[in-house]
């Protein structure tokens, strides 16, 4: 599997943990919370039935009397002096509730009058959520051994809430209770909840597996396929050199003026198919690698009428007007190989996308060390939602199917723009008052 897929499958697995992490808090919370509220009913329970057993029959006695901070006298007149209470130490078991809370659970205890039954009886009276609970076990113990208990529902093998309740001041009596609850509405929508999300979220990772097992042999067709194609692509550059030097052999001892000048034309598309070529083998090196421009000074009035007489030769069935309004010394500092590609690019689609009176304008515009070239022609212009999507790779406009192309000249236009440091647009009709399209080439300032 590749990479993408592990980390996918990554994301995805912890996605699930933590929901279950989640939940777990939240079942620990709740679980706690039940705990401690059985412990408080079971608690009250058993020190209500203390007293009830004990108050009946002490009321013939006479009043309990407790010495604090002293000696204890009348024990044996009084069974309810059990202790004694000293004021000069904090002791939190030391409290006078507790005392005489611990007095009577003495009695009762030592009289065998705490009852696991009557606790049972009351706790599934009075516990409000009693509907909820699968299981439990009361038990009464001494010194660790059972000497009352009971048990109600069927015994469960997962870990049940479990409470330890010690009785009496010597604590050598003990009231335990084992609990099984069943999950809370809240909680069995909770976990519904996520079990509806783990398995959305297993059916999410099937699918973006495949796709990525998909694009991933996508990914290798395309990759050979373009390999194949750049070996043909160079493999023509070798035969095309021969053959364009042969025009040229062939035109110099050719003494027919006709001749001569089919003899140049041929040249001529022999340079341009050259040229596609080299385009062609730019693009899939920037497909691959960074560039790296190897930038000289390059006049660039020069050029462009170089290249539009060229192209005047191939569009000899249009009437082309070419107007340069550029400065003389135009001197640009960019890679004479990738960015003559530009403007051949560039003045071809003028020329290829205009009417037959093609009128096409080169002109430029400096403006904060920045130098703006505007390549203008005068065809049907190109809608405003479709003007970012001409530099896309292999895009062609529906409308324009009569005109020959692939969609990669722009975008092998915009690639080598931006390895200039530079950006390519289409002007807005606010900036160029007139009909056609306007490239504008914007470009950091370098002149002699």
């Amino acid at each position: 599997m590749t990479k993408q897929v592990v980390i996918a499958l990554g994301v995805l697995v912890i996605l699930i943990i933590s929901q279950l992490v989640w939940f777990n808090q939240v079942w620990n919370l709740d679980k706690q919370r039940l705990k401690n509220e059985l412990n408080s009913e079971l608690s009250s329970i058993i020190n209500f039935q203390s007293l009830k057993e004990t108050f009946p029959k002490s009321t013939d006695k006479k009043p309990a009397q407790i010495k604090i901070g002293g000696d204890v006298k009348n024990v044996e007149k009084n069974p309810l002096i059990v202790g004694e209470m000293t004021t000069e130490k904090y002791d939190s078991e030391k409290s006078l509730a507790k005392m005489v809370e611990n007095a009577f659970m003495d009695m009762c205890l030592e009289a065998n009058q705490i009852k696991v039954s009557f606790i049972d009886s009351v706790f599934r009276k009075s516990y409000p959520r009693i509907q909820e609970v699968s299981y439990y076990s009361l038990k009464l113990t001494k010194n660790s051994y059972a000497i009352d208990s009971i048990s109600y529902g069927k015994k469960s093998f997962s870990s049940p809430i479990n409470i330890d309740i010690p009785l009496g001041s010597k604590k050598i009596y003990h009231f335990t209770a084992d609990f099984k609850l069943k999950p809370s509405v809240q909680m069995r929508n909770m976990l519904f909840s996520i079990g509806i999300t783990a398995i959305a979220v297993i059916i999410v990772a099937i699918f973006i597996i495949f796709q990525l097992i998909q694009l991933r042999k996508k990914t290798k067709q395309l990759r050979w396929r373009e390999k194949a194609v750049s070996g043909i692509v160079h493999d023509l550059k070798s035969p095309l050199a021969y053959v364009y030097t042969m025009l040229g052999f062939f035109a110099s001892a050719e003494k027919d003026s006709m001749k001569q000048q089919n003899f140049q034309i041929a040249k001529t598309r022999v340079k341009f198919l050259s040229e596609k070529i080299e385009l062609l083998l730019s693009v899939f090196k920037a497909s691959n690698s960074k560039l790296v421009m190897n930038k000289t000074p390059y006049n660039f009035n020069e050029r462009c009428t170089e290249i539009m007489e060229e192209l005047k030769l191939i569009y000899k069935d249009k009437k082309i007007a070419y107007n340069l309004l550029c400065p003389a010394n135009l001197i640009l500092s960019v890679d004479n190989i990738y960015f003559e590609g530009c403007i051949r690019n560039l003045l071809d689609n003028a020329i290829k996308y205009s009417p037959e009176n093609a009128a096409i304008t080169v002109s430029s515009k400096l403006k904060s060390n920045r130098i703006f070239l505007y390549f203008k022609d005068n065809g049907s212009g190109i809608p405003k939602n479709l003007q970012k999507k001409v530099f896309k790779e292999f895009y062609r406009n529906s409308d324009t199917d009569d005109v020959k192309g692939h969609g990669v000249g722009l975008s092998f236009t915009k690639q080598m723009v931006e390895a200039h440091n530079g950006k390519i647009y289409i002007a807005n009709e606010d900036d160029i008052h007139t009909k056609g399209t306007t490239f504008v080439v914007e470009l950091p300032l370098y002149l002699n």
